[in-house]
């Protein structure tokens, strides 16, 4: 079963005083993998719901700062980061995205802005952050997930200083 995800992240960043800022739709522009067949069930009519577009929820510690109202494009048109070949996972993390999701809010940001993933992954957002020189805290509780986004962290930040 599928829960809305959405709804009950968005309930749970405003309770703890978070201020919702937007939504944006990543448009990934195909389904992936096989989610388009019926599993077995025999029902009619009966799919799995398509992977190709994703919601991005954006939020603000305090009051949304008035430059951020109404830059985030309804839809972003993105390609998903390519990870499987010859069914091997040869980026290391299952869900991927690409630079452009956090580069739709970090680019507007000041350097003394601070950006919080709490999901970080393999750390795409810290990665765009350093590259615009704004300030970020990368939270992830899968140890595997937290070496990979280590260390391509520091694989971008010295790339980044060679430049």
């Amino acid at each position: 079963k599928r829960l809305i995800l959405s709804a009950q992240i968005k309930k749970v960043f405003e309770l703890v005083g978070f201020q919702f800022a937007g939504n944006v739709v990543w448009d990934k522009g195909h389904i992936e993998g096989k989610r388009g067949f019926n599993s077995g069930n025999l029902s009619p009519f009966f799919q799995h719901p398509f992977n190709c577009w994703e919601h991005i929820l954006i939020f603000s510690k305090g009051e949304v700062k008035s430059k951020f109202k109404n830059i985030f494009p309804t839809i972003l048109k993105a390609q998903a980061v390519v990870k499987m070949v010859k069914g091997k996972n040869v980026y290391g993390h299952t869900a991927p995205y690409p630079i452009a999701i956090p580069e739709l809010l970090i680019k507007h940001l000041d350097a003394d802005d601070v950006v919080l993933d709490p999901y970080a992954g393999s750390f795409t957002t810290s990665i765009v952050a350093e590259k615009y020189g704004v300030n970020s805290i990368g939270i992830e509780k899968n140890s595997e997930y937290f070496q990979l986004g280590k260390e391509r962290l520091t694989s971008e930040i010295k790339q980044l200083r060679l430049i």
